[in-house]
């Protein structure tokens, strides 16, 4: 029975033989266009070898032209197979036992090596499949399932076109084992065998290539989409840092202008066609209002990012806040920070600004929860601060619930600092109210301001007669203002200068021009034309000269609190210095000088004026020797005196009892022990560590400080220079507080310069958060010139959105 069933196979395999020479010479070429590119005809041999299928299988459509692109149709027609097919049960997805599907895979064959093939009984002998056939033969591939062979680029290319393979290697599966290798040999051989190889390896670097060309085009968009918004960026950030607008009142296409932003990006265009080309043309363009304002809160936030990382660098810190009222009646708070940054080999100490914020409410405690809503929203920590500088309004520094005390309730390290600068404006102020003479002379300055730059005319006169008289035409009047520190000054030595030009300009208005300003040029010039008038400007001239100067340092934000005590002493002495009559003879001989000049009246004392007996308290009058005597006495003297009570007064505040012990233990290098104790115990320092740091640190410093008098800055600079904050941990600290103690809000001040510049009346009604950009980009230009180089990280953050991720990455 055996050796009939064997007979009856070697027969079946000559007739398969037979039949397969007889149809591969008239269908070689139509077979390996439907084994290559999936045609769809069939012909009368293609019915025949379908019957002679034991497991048909429904074919898969073809394409309808063969004449088509033959890689495109081949990537095509595999796509339709993938998406084709039926589940095989609960073997193995990848057995070719499953159709199709399984030929889908695009793993290759299925060639299992750990399964143990079964035995059948083949003659005298059981045969099962070998593992060693896999060996040499990268096409076969086995079904655990059916327990046969098949060929996986014939069953996949050639079994949806019957007629075109062998039947044994595409459907039914081949395991007569005996002859196993010779068949697989002479399968090799075939011309359908190739062509479908040949198919299979064409399909695999198709779809490799596909792949590839997709992902280069991808990669190619997202570049070319970066590029678009960096030269986006960049152009916000310019405009930014230059203050100018962005927004147009008309942005269509259609405008003549739609704006800074657009029509800078359109002239960008002519010059970089490669790059920006395709701007207007772009389905995705990326500048509307919207996506402004979106870059524009992510460059703020990345510059506040930047100054964050330099506090977070120092550990202690400063705040600084002030508000102020804008264009469009919105309370805006500015707030500031101070600290000690090394950058390099280089200690600075850095005040940077880091937003505006609206305020519903001015109380104490409203600014105080506004305080603490940034500086959490900003990853600041209260505990941090060390000191606070405010002006002295009630809200700021009242007791109980003013602002500096609710901080000190949360953080008793955080020293209140009354603005120095606003201090010093109000000593000045002060001595211009009690002082008639003074009083007087401020009020003709700011009248002859008004009157001669009140009209167009005037002021053109004036500026003529100031050329004639070979006057700089840079030197101008100058209008008084109670919130500029530094107006008195200027204002008073710009009459000075130009007094000869006022005389004459009065003159001619008042002999030549209409009866309303003909009548008050000359009441301004009988004011003006007198000595009276000459020895109050000298007098202020030179009084104001002396605060002016230190008005402007109060501003530096390099003054650090050692510095201002010697500033503030140096004022002090420079005042007591003048008091004295030698002095002001000076001034009296050089008003006289000015009068003769001018041809005007020497200086006459005033008639006394007897006090009514109803009025009259038994004291007597003091009599002046000479009119020199009594502005000697009653006017310059009077006014030193006030300055000094003043400056003295405001300027020896309890607080700055820590201040001046910060700078005896750090510049005077004599050891205190008490002194050491108290900032100690204050800054929470451990007094025995820090006592004998400190005494190794005088030792050290006075063979290297060159400078007889350093500054804090200069001893943050030497242990930079020599890494000495390892070896004096606790005086490094005290070295980062003293450094961070702010001596005025100028800063805040200069951003409501800069909140004057932006937001204008044709800019009143900006978003705020588009405000707080703008304006950080404009006063911290330093930091945003740096995010000139990192447009990527502008990039990564716009698209960090899953929105946008696919058009950037």
């Amino acid at each position: 029975m055996a050796a009939q069933i064997e007979k009856d196979s070697e027969t079946e395999i000559a007739r398969d033989s037979e039949s397969e020479k007889k149809t591969q010479s008239t269908n070689f070429k139509q077979a390996s266009l439907f084994t290559l590119w999936g045609g769809s005809g069939r012909d009368s041999a293609s019915k025949d070898s379908e019957t002679a299928s034991a497991d048909s299988q429904e074919p898969v459509e073809g394409i309808d032209s063969p004449g088509q692109n033959q890689n495109s149709d081949s990537s095509k027609q595999l796509e339709r197979i993938v998406s084709d097919g039926h589940s095989g049960g609960e073997s193995d997805p990848l057995d070719p036992a499953n159709g199709p599907i399984a030929a889908n895979q695009w793993e290759g064959p299925y060639q299992p090596n750990d399964v143990c093939f079964p035995s059948r009984q083949l003659g005298e002998s059981l045969r099962s499949f070998r593992s060693e056939w896999f060996v040499g033969r990268p096409w076969i591939e086995y079904s655990v399932k059916l327990d046969s062979a098949f060929c996986f680029p014939c069953r996949l290319f050639a079994a949806s076109h019957p007629g075109c393979g062998e039947p044994a290697f595409t459907h039914t599966g081949f395991r007569f084992w005996k002859n196993a290798t010779e068949r697989f040999r002479n399968h090799n051989g075939t011309i359908v065998h190739h062509s479908a190889m040949t198919a299979w390896t064409l399909a695999k670097t198709q779809k490799n290539s596909i792949a590839s060309q997709l992902s280069l085009s991808h990669k190619a968009q997202v570049e070319k989409n970066r590029a678009h918004l960096r030269t986006i960026s960049e152009t916000i950030l310019f405009l930014g840092k230059q203050n100018i607008p962005l927004r147009g009142h008309d942005e269509a296409e259609s405008s003549i202008n739609r704006g800074n932003f657009l029509e800078i990006l359109a002239l960008r265009a002519k010059d970089n066609k490669d790059l920006l080309g395709s701007l207007f043309s772009h389905r995705i363009k990326y500048t509307s209002p919207q996506i402004q304002n979106e870059l524009i809160s992510i460059i703020g936030r990345l510059i506040q990012e930047q100054i964050v990382k330099e506090v977070h660098d120092s550990q202690y810190f400063a705040v600084m806040v002030d508000e102020t009222m804008d264009i469009a009646k919105i309370e805006q708070a500015a707030v500031c920070v101070r600290y000690l940054s090394i950058k390099g080999s280089n200690a600075i100490i850095q005040e940077r600004f880091l937003g505006f914020w609206k305020c519903a409410s001015t109380t104490g405690e409203a600014l105080y929860n506004l305080l603490k809503s940034v500086l959490c929203e900003l990853t600041l920590c209260l505990h941090n601060v060390r000191a606070q500088c405010y002006d002295g309004a009630a809200n700021m520094r009242g007791k109980y619930s003013g602002l500096a005390s609710r901080v000190q309730e949360e953080e008793h390290r955080a020293l209140y600092i009354h603005c120095h600068a606003h201090q010093l404006n109000l000593v000045l102020c002060e001595a211009c109210m009690n002082i008639r003479e003074v009083r007087n002379a401020l009020g003709t300055v700011s009248t002859l301001y008004s009157f001669i730059e009140g009209s167009a005319k005037r002021h053109h006169l004036f500026h003529e007669i100031q050329e004639k008289l070979g006057i700089s035409r840079s030197v101008t009047l100058k209008a008084l203002c109670e919130t500029r520190w530094s107006c008195r000054y200027r204002a008073i030595h710009a009459v000075k200068l130009t007094y000869s030009a006022i005389l004459q300009s009065l003159e001619d208005i008042a002999e030549h021009h209409a009866a309303k300003s003909g009548a008050d040029a000359a009441s301004l010039l009988r004011h003006i034309s007198t000595f009276d008038f000459l020895i109050m400007i000298e007098i202020l001239d030179y009084l104001f000269a002396i605060t002016d100067s230190f008005s402007r340092e109060l501003q530096s934000q390099n003054l650090d609190i050692s510095s201002l005590q010697g500033k503030i002493q140096s004022v002090i002495d420079s005042l007591t210095c003048i008091r004295n009559g030698d002095f002001f003879h000076h001034l009296w001989s050089s008003a006289e000088k000015l009068a003769e000049d001018h041809q005007l009246d020497p200086p006459s004392e005033p008639r006394r004026r007897k006090v009514p007996r109803c009025f009259d308290d038994g004291s007597q009058n003091h009599d002046y020797s000479s009119a020199e005597d009594r502005y000697r006495t009653a006017v310059f003297y009077a006014t030193i005196d006030i300055l000094l009570s003043e400056l003295k007064e405001r300027f020896a505040e309890n607080d700055y009892e820590i201040l001046r012990n910060i700078n005896e233990v750090l510049l005077k290098w004599q050891p205190n022990s008490h002194l050491i104790q108290k900032l100690s115990e204050f800054y929470d320092f451990d007094s025995h560590q820090l006592e004998c740091e400190m005494r190794v640190f005088y030792s050290y410093v006075k063979n290297n400080i060159i400078k007889d008098t350093p500054s804090v800055l200069d001893l943050a600079q030497l242990f930079v220079d020599k890494n000495l904050n390892v070896m004096f941990p606790l005086v490094w600290k005290l070295i980062l507080i003293a450094a961070c103690i702010p001596v005025s809000t100028a800063s805040p001040e200069r951003s409501f310069s800069a909140l004057r510049r932006l937001k204008t009346y044709l800019r009143s009604t900006i978003g705020q958060q588009r405000l707080s950009g703008l304006a950080l980009m404009n006063i911290e230009a330093e930091v945003a010139r740096s995010l000139e180089t990192e447009l990527d990280l502008i990039v990564d953050k716009f698209a960090s959105s899953s929105q946008r991720r696919s058009e950037f990455y």
